[in-house]
């Protein structure tokens, strides 16, 4: 299949410069209308693959597409909306971010500000209550999920398994001897939750542990969420010998609380996050995490959109959770500048990769 016409093809026979062309099928600017005639008549008659684009843009018609995130400054969903951006570069088409601050009722109020500015599609990276909201919207406009499941829509749902990456790291730390891990939760409500406390209880399960209810601690996916919920169980006197954190911010606050409280990672207490986002390489010790591909996620999601938009077929991909070992983990009772070796504890699904 041959590259279809560039804009300076479109601007040679629509009579215009290519800065005036590419402004116009951006939407940046709507020029002269008898520029913009010449240009979309240019752009339908050499069949440019921004067609739809510029008649959406010849009827008014918005140039933009919605992301609905839960919190445009966490590490994961910056590299999600990076690969959104990348995904949109010289489509035509841009994303306007709207944030849910992980409460349900700010999500309500974003996804109605997205939709008042009449956005072409819709890129949800968050929870949308009912979920017969979401069928809805599928109704009006272009929609892909990032993150969540919902059944009967797993075309459009791009994510790993929680519940699996979740038991990948668990595994990994009973692995290495870990009987007593602590687990820090997300938010309650949010859809990561449940799936990842399932996942942590399945690995234990698999070896014949019972779920320790005080080991169970809340977090809310920020860095003091995870210090105070490590801080807590060390003031209560709760043993551990392992922490799994289930996002990164959290796996770092609960390596401060670890610190001040004289308890070296990994000798004394093993510690494994989730995301494997950018920091994670470089804490001290840097984190053994299970990674999801948050960048390629949001590229996918982008290029999806665009797809239905054009009336292409779009079937979510399959990505799968991959356990990055750094040095935060370690056998039971290794000594400082020592690394503990994992048992044959396998990982099932996911990848393992030692950095």
């Amino acid at each position: 299949m041959g590259k279809g016409p560039t804009i300076y093809e479109i601007a040679r026979e629509a009579g215009v410069s290519a800065s005036t062309a590419a402004r116009i099928l951006s939407g940046r600017s709507r020029g002269s209308a008898t520029s913009r005639s010449a240009v979309l008549a240019a752009a339908e008659a050499l069949g440019y693959h921004l067609n739809f684009a510029a008649q959406s843009l010849s009827k008014g018609a918005s140039t933009s597409i919605g992301v609905l995130t839960p919190d445009v400054a966490d590490p994961f969903f910056m590299e999600v909306l990076r690969g959104v951006e990348r995904g949109l570069f010289e489509s035509g088409y841009y994303p306007l971010i709207a944030d849910g601050h992980w409460q349900l009722g700010e999500n309500r109020h974003a996804l109605e500000f997205l939709l008042g500015h009449r956005v072409a599609g819709l890129i949800l990276a968050t929870k949308t209550k009912p979920q017969s909201r979401v069928f809805e919207l599928l109704e009006e406009l272009p929609v892909v999920l990032i993150g969540r499941r919902i059944e009967g829509l797993a075309q459009r749902c791009l994510g790993i398994d929680n519940v699996e990456g979740a038991a990948i790291a668990t595994r990994h730390l009973l692995g290495l001897g870990h009987r007593r891990i602590a687990f820090v939760s997300g938010p309650p409500l949010h859809w990561h939750t449940s799936d990842r406390i399932r996942g942590y209880q399945s690995a234990l399960a698999e070896v014949g542990l019972e779920v320790a209810p005080e080991l169970i601690t809340a977090g809310n996916y920020d860095e003091r969420s995870g210090y105070l919920a490590v801080d807590g169980l060390l003031r209560q006197g709760v043993p551990f010998s392992a922490v799994f954190a289930t996002n990164d911010l959290m796996a770092a606050g609960a390596l401060l609380a670890l610190h001040q409280h004289g308890l070296g990672v990994p000798e004394d207490v093993s510690l494994v996050g989730f995301d494997d986002i950018p920091l994670s390489a470089y804490t001290i010790p840097p984190l053994t995490t299970v990674r999801q591909p948050a960048y390629r996620m949001g590229v996918d999601a982008a290029t999806g959109v665009l797809d239905i938009l054009q009336g292409r077929p779009f079937e979510a991909p399959e990505y799968r959770g991959e356990l990055i070992v750094r040095d935060s983990s370690a056998a039971v009772g290794t000594k400082p500048g020592h690394k503990g070796r994992a048992s044959s504890t396998p990982a099932r699904t996911g990848t393992v990769r030692k950095l």
